[in-house]
């Protein structure tokens, strides 16, 4: 997927300038880099005959996501480092507040990223059949189902006869049809659309798309403290350092799947404000570069 380069950068690896960012400068940066990648992709779509999900709606989400991170931030990370004791309970119960809105905002700016990049290559997609079984393996497993499912009917009857408790027929209709449901998932391949997170990046790395800049554990952190805000416990949320440290890999991310688009079609009228900021952009890449 992505074979043409729209940031031409001789160097792989980032200089202390990029890793060295406030967190201020980091989170804008997302926004301007997911923005103009969400612009690109929003040209590339007015030449689809098939949107493939590339609709006006989910790309205005997307734009949504993305302006949620011009937010400063920087006052709260400075304040978060003196003693909690110091602070009253609403006082870090809004700095966990603010924490939480974030890593939920990344996480669903990754993962909105990646459907989105995969919508671009949606034939690449399709012609991977990730998740989805071949023909005779299908067909393999509903004989073996009936076969299970006449054992099951066995037990109930047998249980029914004797009067003793145990699997009943409603239990064995609930799990035979939780079986089918499973193996009618298995048929076909996923709609981009409804593919988790966690999924996304076990494809990515399956498949290595943007394996240079898709650090996999990495990106899990930041799938596991979105996920664990939408829980009820005592759950790590990580802190305002790493919000900082993990924004920079989707910051790269972002750059390398700006990278591995197709080229914009000739017939396609761009406008100057859109070219002078994929030069500002390019420029800002390079110094990151430049050793």
């Amino acid at each position: 997927m992505g074979e043409k380069k729209n940031f031409e950068i001789a160097n792989n690896e980032y200089n202390e300038k990029f890793y060295q960012m406030k967190t201020d400068e980091t989170l804008k940066n997302i926004e301007d880099y997911s923005i103009y990648l969400v612009s690109y992709v929003e040209l590339l779509s007015k030449t689809m005959e098939d949107k493939n999900y590339l609709t006006e709606n989910t790309l205005l989400n997307y734009r949504g996501i993305a302006l949620t991170f011009s937010s400063p931030i920087e006052k709260l990370i400075n304040s978060n480092h003196k003693l909690e004791n110091k602070f009253t309970q609403d006082e870090i119960a809004a700095k966990r507040g603010v924490l939480i809105q974030y890593w939920t905002n990344l996480g669903s700016l990754l993962e909105s990223s990646l459907q989105m990049f995969l919508a671009v290559y949606h034939e690449d997609y399709l012609n991977s059949f990730w998740g989805s079984w071949n023909n005779n393996s299908i067909k393999q497993v509903e004989e073996a189902i009936k076969l299970f499912n006449d054992d099951l009917k066995k037990i109930v009857k047998n249980n029914q006869n004797l009067k003793i408790e145990g699997l009943t027929g409603k239990n064995r209709k609930s799990l035979i049809k939780s079986i089918k449901d499973f193996i009618k998932k298995k048929k076909e391949i996923p709609s981009i659309n409804k593919i988790m997170l966690s999924e996304l990046i076990d494809f990515y790395v399956a498949n290595k798309v943007i394996f240079k800049h898709f650090n996999q554990a990495e990106l899990e952190v930041i799938r596991n403290y979105r996920n664990n805000v939408h829980l009820f416990g005592d759950k790590m949320i990580g802190s305002y350092d790493e919000i900082n440290k993990f924004s920079k890999e989707v910051l790269s991310l972002l750059i390398s799947m700006i990278n591995q688009l197709p080229p914009l079609p000739e017939e396609i009228i761009i406008k100057e404000s859109f070219c002078m900021e994929q030069d500002r952009l390019m420029k800002q890449i390079q110094d990151w570069k430049d050793k």
